[in-house]
């Protein structure tokens, strides 16, 4: 995923040396969690000096325990066996849900924008959210889910997308969430490469005013699975008639979930204890299936909100993410949720009934924090004239994250979307990464992009010798130089691809795949890939993977996919 890019001719963006907006602080609900530049340094020195220390108060300060760890990490990328917080025993669904619920019960929780925007949003408090995660997590265990086990969720972007990962959080199973956009190929390929013994899908999805086949594609899907029969929990959305399987064993969502109470016991985790597998692509045809850990994953979360976003309990955070996706896991569902914030859950697309969608649901919402990817901002701006946007009274932090932010585009969020008024932040993070990697901070630091986040510790080199370049400018290969919690543990089912693509094309250091320039302050630009994975709206695809679906086909005998530039989308 990729933050600032230059302009041709144009030099440093705008958003280079511009400081934190005066009114960020009179919109503020108390205090924001960083007083200044210098508490960030010093945080952050920290964090690469004295890892254990910093990593153990944090976890500490941030998340509930059932059993306190006893050792903060072992391991090393030379060996790609990492550890942290061991010893330590916890739930993720009760950091996201159960303690906020306690204090609680009546917080809003989830703010439900439907595709209609003529339908009055659905709100879910904490409590009602722990009442329906927990009924869910009692017919997964009836359907005979184990800790450990992975469930297959292929929904589209509705609340019970987020009931289904968190219920399998509760009960230790391990969610793989794929996007449902996805073909039946693709889903068949995820669904035996997991080999889930569950999917959660809905009969169809709403998008862009018209019918998405969910369990019809699910069908396709199993037409040439291999295995045991699966079970099929199916979440009933527009009542239309869908074929009852014969290759599963199929149940409607809302029957089985009215037949069990509202409460169940969340399952006490390991800290290192996997907490879900997303597919991410790669530069051969075959996803990877990257895992990540309980503790680890949901302490990044929970920090990289904190002290990037600047998310409090009070803030309205609207990830325009899918849960299919990286972003929609992180900023949709576990930060704000982790930090006890209001999400906002939208069903449909920005271009539908027209690019006034995104705006009409900050509006009413009253989002204090919007993400999205750099396209749906250019579509806002290319429908939206300057000075026709009304202002939004809570906005005080817009952050983009996918592909690189134009310094044009910076400068019409910070003018018009956020009025001078809201900090505009360009950040950059991988699937593999978990958090933030590099960001302005809220509130905090100038907008220019380009600071790494704690714990990460960047540098450049050299792609062929795998030489560190070395202070001031440079150019190259990034890399990591020391782990850090949230980093994915392994790919599933194969960690030699695991270790031969992230650790041994150059020892020592995490690889990320991206090319980078450095400049003479230490900012970090990220340039591109520098593998066969092309960016699409905030979307990393493999051209191996599309070259391959291609060829199945039938029709093509020969396939090349090349990437093109392209104003809207980034890429096509």
């Amino acid at each position: 995923m990729t933050i600032f890019q230059r302009e041709k001719g144009r030099g440093n963006a705008p958003s280079d040396q511009t400081p934190v907006p005066g009114a960020y602080f009179r919109k503020h609900p108390s205090v924001p969690h960083l007083c200044d530049q210098n508490e960030y340094r010093n945080l952050y020195q920290k964090s690469i000096e004295s890892p254990d220390q910093f990593w153990s108060s944090m976890a500490t300060a941030c998340l509930k325990w059932d059993v306190l760890f006893d050792t903060v990490h072992h391991g090393s990328f030379e060996d790609g066996n990492h550890g942290w917080f061991l010893g330590g025993k916890l739930n993720a669904c009760y950091n996201c849900v159960d303690r906020h619920a306690l204090d609680n019960p009546d917080k809003l929780a989830i703010l439900y924008e439907r595709d209609d925007p003529e339908d009055v949003p659905q709100r879910f408090t904490y409590g009602e959210l722990l009442r329906d995660v927990s009924k869910l997590s009692w017919v997964l265990k009836d359907l005979g889910v184990q800790k450990g086990d992975i469930v297959t969720i292929y929904l589209p972007n509705v609340p019970e997308a987020v009931v289904a990962m968190l219920a399998c959080a509760r009960i230790g199973a391990v969610h793989s969430v794929v996007f449902a956009g996805f073909s039946a190929p693709s889903l068949r390929g995820r669904l035996d490469d997991a080999r889930s013994r569950v999917i959660i899908t809905a009969d169809q999805g709403v998008r862009g005013g018209k019918f998405v086949p969910m369990k019809n594609v699910v069908e396709d899907a199993l037409a040439d699975h291999e295995g045991p029969k699966l079970r099929c929990l199916v979440l009933r959305i527009t009542e239309n008639p869908v074929p009852w399987s014969q290759r599963s064993t199929d149940f409607w969502w809302h029957e089985e979930c009215a037949r069990w109470p509202g409460y169940c016991e969340p399952v006490s985790m390991g800290a290192e204890d996997p907490l879900y597998m997303l597919y991410t692509s790669g530069s051969t045809g075959k996803p990877k299936g990257l895992m990540h850990t309980t503790a680890g994953y949901l302490l990044s979360c929970a920090v990289s909100g904190k002290y990037v976003l600047d998310l409090h309990p009070s803030d309205t955070m609207f990830c325009a993410g899918d849960v299919g996706w990286i972003t929609g896991h992180n900023y949709l569902v576990y930060t704000p949720l982790v930090l006890g914030t209001t999400t906002v859950v939208f069903e449909g697309t920005p271009a539908y009934p027209d690019y006034d969608r995104f705006w009409q649901i900050l509006n009413r919402c009253e989002a204090s924090h919007f993400y999205a990817a750099p396209t749906a901002l250019r579509m806002i701006k290319k429908t939206r004239p300057n000075g026709s946007i009304k202002p939004l009274e809570r906005l005080r932090v817009i952050a983009s994250i996918g592909e690189p932010l134009a310094p044009s585009v910076w400068q019409w969020c910070y003018e018009e979307l956020g009025r001078k008024e809201a900090h505009v932040l360009d950040t950059y993070f991988q699937t593999e990464t978990a958090c933030h990697a590099f960001s302005p901070l809220a509130a905090v630091t100038p907008t220019k992009p380009g600071v790494p986040f704690f714990g990460f510790q960047p540098a450049i080199v050299e792609p062929d010798s795998g030489k560190e370049i070395e202070g001031g400018e440079g150019r190259g290969l990034l890399v990591f130089k020391q782990p850090w919690p949230g980093i994915a543990r392994t790919v599933w089912g194969d960690h030699a691809r695991y270790m031969k693509t992230y650790f041994e094309e150059h020892k020592g250091y995490f690889v990320t795949g991206d090319s980078a320039y450095r400049d003479q302050d230490d900012y970090y630009s990220i340039l591109g890939r520098v593998d066969d994975v092309v960016n699409i709206s905030g979307h990393r695809l493999s051209t191996a993977e599309i070259e391959s679906a291609l060829l199945d086909h039938g029709a093509f005998a020969e396939v090349a996919v090349v990437g093109v530039q392209d104003q809207l989308t980034g890429r096509h």
